[in-house]
């Protein structure tokens, strides 16, 4: 064997193994240290603004990208599990969605979620951006709910910012910087404007009830 007159073959074996993640434990968000990785957040929105009616955008973007947005539990392309990631754009022979941690917290779901319709915006297979490498395609869509959120009252920076630092070594790993900041830009002024129009509508219909329940006339006594 040593002198190669008899063939040797090298066969890798791999086992099956298994890991969890902290989000699927029941231990508190708060308690869990700042610098815990993979760990879910829980992002303050401003007074003025409501997680209903962001839910309510987020699902008119969707529309718009003619994509859903599914819990993982229920994926037809069958990603049933994420782990420690908070969501994914999964493309298919079967067609595209997306798909969501069930374990995200509301907030973190609303953060994840225009991650992942940027990515189905930008990065879709044979797209503009579909060439780029890995770093600047998580940039973009990091960026991309940055930028939508902050427009909301929904600052994310928290995450944002060591997420972005992370991919792109802090901005020095971002192929054709440019070309990929436009596209940001672009991507987010698109998502706002529809999200706008869906909360400004909410906004007024929640209004108008108020204003006619004021005006209800008290029942008799």
């Amino acid at each position: 064997m040593k002198d190669e007159q008899i063939p040797i073959r090298k066969i890798a074996n791999f086992k099956v193994g298994h890991v969890f993640d902290i989000s699927q434990t029941n231990a508190p968000i708060e308690d869990l240290p700042k610098i815990f990785p993979n760990k879910q957040f829980n992002f303050q929105i401003e007074e003025g603004s409501k997680a209903v009616h962001l839910r309510k955008g987020i699902k008119a973007v969707a529309k718009e990208l003619n994509i859903e947005i599914i819990d993982m539990r229920q994926s037809e392309l069958r990603v049933t599990e994420l782990g420690v990631s908070k969501g994914a754009f999964v493309q298919g022979k079967e067609g595209n969605e997306i798909v969501m941690n069930s374990r995200n917290t509301e907030t973190q779901a609303l953060a994840t979620t225009i991650h992942e319709l940027a990515h189905a915006k930008l990065h879709i297979k044979g797209g503009e951006f579909d060439n780029m490498e890995r770093a600047t395609k998580e940039f973009q869509a990091e960026l991309t709910s940055y930028i939508v959120y902050k427009h909301f009252g929904m600052n994310t920076s928290e995450k944002a910012v060591p997420y972005i630092a992370t991919w792109t070594q802090s901005g020095e790993n971002i192929e054709n910087k440019q070309k990929a900041v436009e596209g940001v830009n672009k991507t987010a002024k698109e998502f706002i404007e529809i999200m706008d129009d869906v909360i400004s509508e909410e906004q007024q219909l929640e209004m108008k009830n108020v204003q006619e329940e004021k005006v209800q006339p008290s029942p008799l006594t």
